[in-house]
């Protein structure tokens, strides 16, 4: 019986000896993938390119599943640094949008069967849809998408980030310009727009922190359809009746000066960030308990994980390419490496609970493993 790591290929090679050479034949009836739903994703991702780039689409995999490795173009093996460059930065807007449609379709398939196999158990799931903004800082002055907000120079991306139980996914990502071009309410709007709530449970949550709290996101979650919305508001925004929003209690049931026609519930939750407790004030558009809404609105922060884990384990925060369509594609890599590596992480929740038995660094080599395994034989 074959194995699913690198180590299967001994079992299936037959050695022989002709003239004094050593002889390898692959038996490829033999292969047996464990994860069939990872074997999937790769063959459609496979068919978008020609045959005279699968080669460089391994390596370069190769590298981003390699956390211990710097994720630099300088360190691919098999193709050059040059060859691997040219591959991002050859990228069509059709073969960008086909990649990240293949990805979106197969990430919220695995958030399904990971939501129904939570519920079969007899517990209630929850899915809930996070919408942050991270910066990859940057010193060059002539690379795309570079500008300063906040303090920071770089590239600054928002993320739709997707999770049931402890298993996400990022599920979009667009590029924030800076002051005068499309603002980051917009653009997070325009995300959910592209996965409505049809296609979610009705108890679907849309995260966000105060960054998001102006009103015109609120109301544009309201019109989307999403009706379970939780967003992180400033202490000091006013209320119908004069107070501001820290002088509210928990669970009251309120409006704010500039949007009376939304009644909103106030909940507050303290949280510890960079050694110091913080009260963060919350309110939702659905009427909930004040500790339901602190418990919930405390998943957002897991949000801030993938952060630290997609730029220091999967090589986001090593963009280096000098094109848009190179950086876009880069950033792409880096999530469907993650993802690969969550779902290796939750792989043996889909039949008991959905806990992790691995770190993100070992189920990243894991899926390695298997990926050059497959490849040297094909």
């Amino acid at each position: 019986r074959c194995i699913d790591k690198s180590i299967f290929l001994m079992s299936c090679i037959n050695k022989s000896v002709r003239d004094g050479k050593v002889q390898y034949a692959f038996s490829m009836q033999t292969i047996r993938i464990k994860d069939k739903h990872s074997h999937d994703l790769l063959e459609k991702i496979k068919a978008l390119y020609t045959q005279t780039k699968f080669h460089c689409l391994f390596a370069i995999l190769n590298l981003f599943l390699d956390p211990a490795t710097k994720t630099t173009l300088e360190n691919v093996e098999e193709v050059s640094s040059s060859t691997a460059s040219r591959f991002f930065a050859n990228h069509t807007n059709k073969m960008y949008r086909e990649f990240a449609s293949v990805l979106s379709e197969w990430q919220l398939c695995i958030l399904w069967l990971l939501y129904n196999n939570a519920n079969r158990r007899g517990r209630r799931a929850h899915i809930a849809l996070k919408v942050d903004l991270t910066s990859i800082e940057k010193t060059g002055v002539k690379l795309p998408f570079v500008h300063l907000f906040n303090k920071i120079f770089g590239i600054h991306i928002l993320v739709l980030h997707a999770h049931v139980g402890h298993v996400s996914f990022p599920l979009a990502f667009r590029i924030y310009l800076g002051k005068g071009t499309t603002t980051q309410v917009k653009l997070a709007l325009k995300m959910l727009k592209d996965f409505p709530p049809e296609m979610w449970p009705s108890r679907t949550v849309v995260l966000a922190d105060a960054g998001f709290g102006a009103k015109e996101f609120i109301r544009g979650c309201k019109k989307l359809g999403f009706d379970r919305t939780i967003v992180g508001i400033r202490k000091d925004r006013k209320l119908t009746t004069g107070r501001k929003i820290c002088e509210a209690r928990r669970g009251e049931r309120v409006r704010l000066h500039d949007m009376r026609e939304i009644e909103l519930t106030v909940s507050s939750a303290r949280i510890k960030r960079e050694g110091k407790y913080k009260t963060h004030y919350t309110v939702s558009t659905f009427k909930a308990s004040g500790k339901w809404l602190k418990r919930r609105y405390r998943m957002r922060w897991l949000i801030e994980s993938f952060f630290q884990s997609v730029k220091y384990d999967f090589g986001l925060n090593e963009t280096r390419l000098r094109t848009e369509m190179g950086i876009k594609m880069w950033i792409y890599y880096t999530f469907l490496s993650y993802s690969l590596a969550m779902l290796e992480r939750a792989k043996e929740g889909l039949r008991t609970e959905i806990r992790y038995k691995l770190t993100m660094e070992r189920a990243a080599r894991q899926v390695a493993e298997l990926i050059i395994g497959e490849w040297l034989l094909a």
